[in-house]
């Protein structure tokens, strides 16, 4: 949704790579699996680099 994309936005600007122990935190925050948060940061921080 629109709010988790805003919250990992601004954990993005805090800490682009986060550890094992922050993903499961922002998972259960955002009622998603820690996978899906080292995914979103994986992608975004490639997405960085491109521009």
């Amino acid at each position: 949704s629109d709010n988790q994309i805003q919250i990992l936005e601004r954990t993005f600007k805090v800490c682009p790579n986060p550890d094992e122990t922050q993903r499961a935190h922002h998972g259960r925050e955002l009622g998603v699996q820690p996978q899906q948060i080292k995914f979103w940061f994986k992608n975004r921080r490639a997405q960085m680099r491109r521009v």
